[in-house]
């Protein structure tokens, strides 16, 4: 039988089986062993390089999970395509630009049109007292072009857009995980450090990081909201651009 084949060798009371010996040296090694030390902080620099600085008021932050990007519409994105407001939008740019008084300053994107349309025409504002209409209608098929390929960029833009935040869903998704590992937002300071070079530094440990946050002058606000892998032991610098902002309200 089965059982008949097992046999009990004898054991003295000063013996220890294998069994505990294993124990015992394991149990030490154990105790040998220092407790497991946290990821070490990584430095990152958030730099953000736009055309526009003069009076500018950053906010940024660092955090481990995305949030909910501000509310948006179509018009933040597009200007309208319809030749009699684009007219309108060229003809109150020039007549701000001739110091003409009571005239609100030009969209940023009005501008953009505006200014990219006078380089390749080589042509200048002209004085409001000489044939502003007939300049208007001459400069407005060049400026028109410059709108369409201005809101073809834009529909890039609302596409980065659209992805920050992700939804509702994820974002709490992020939130948990981010306080399991004992993770929270982290404000960082930027500043200028030298002309046209806006700077500011923060350390993080390794993990998924958002950089939110605005680049405000009087009139215009960039945001921005970008996802980064924090590596162990690498510093990161983020760049921001207007290239790369999610959303750009307001005038230059």
């Amino acid at each position: 039988m089965i059982g008949s084949l097992v046999c009990h060798a004898p054991v003295k009371a000063d013996q220890s089986t294998g069994s505990e010996s294993e124990t015992e040296s394991a149990e030490k090694e154990a105790a040998a062993q220092p407790p497991a030390k946290e990821p070490e902080k990584v430095q990152v620099i958030v730099a953000v390089d736009v055309p526009v600085n003069a009076n500018a008021r950053d906010q940024f932050l660092m955090s481990p999970f995305p949030v909910a990007p501000p509310d948006v519409t179509d018009a933040d994105f597009y200007l309208p395509t319809n030749a009699d407001e684009l007219k309108e939008l060229l003809k109150g740019a020039v007549l701000y630009k001739a110091g003409t008084p009571n005239q609100s300053p030009p969209d940023w994107r009005v501008d953009r049109a505006l200014q990219m349309a006078l380089r390749h025409t080589r042509k200048h504002i002209p004085l409001i007292s000489q044939g502003l209409d007939q300049w208007l209608d001459d400069f407005f098929p060049q400026f028109q072009q410059e709108v369409m390929a201005l809101n073809a960029d834009q529909k890039l833009r609302q596409k980065r857009f659209a992805n920050c935040g992700m939804h509702e869903g994820a974002r709490k998704a992020y939130r948990d995980d981010a306080g399991n590992k004992g993770l929270t937002p982290i404000s960082v300071r930027v500043g200028q450090v030298k002309r046209g070079i806006r700077q500011g530094k923060t350390y993080v440990k390794p993990a998924v990081w958002w950089v939110i946050g605005t680049h405000s002058t009087p009139g215009l606000t960039y945001y921005w909201q970008e996802q980064r892998t924090i590596q162990a032991g690498m510093a990161r610098m983020v760049e921001l651009t207007e290239a790369n902002a999610a959303l750009i309200k307001g005038h230059f």
